[in-house]
């Protein structure tokens, strides 16, 4: 996610038809547009390393499930 990730916000109107709005256009979408970028950069990050067993029993599981449809 960056900060030019998003620059149109799809919206209704009164007679339900959608509408684009520009974020450069509208003060209020670029400051919650510019919150939710900063709370993404703000979250933990986290990466996870599975054992090599738990990757192997996930596709021999998945190998089972594709012959089961075959």
């Amino acid at each position: 996610l960056c900060s030019s990730s998003v620059q149109f916000i799809l919206k209704r109107d009164k007679k339900n038809k959608f509408l684009f709005t520009e974020i450069a256009s509208d003060w209020w979408l670029r400051e919650e547009h510019a919150d939710l970028i900063e709370s993404h950069r703000r979250l933990p990050k986290a990466t996870f390393y599975p054992k090599h067993s738990t990757i192997q029993n996930i596709l021999n599981h998945s190998k089972k499930t594709v012959s089961a449809f075959s």
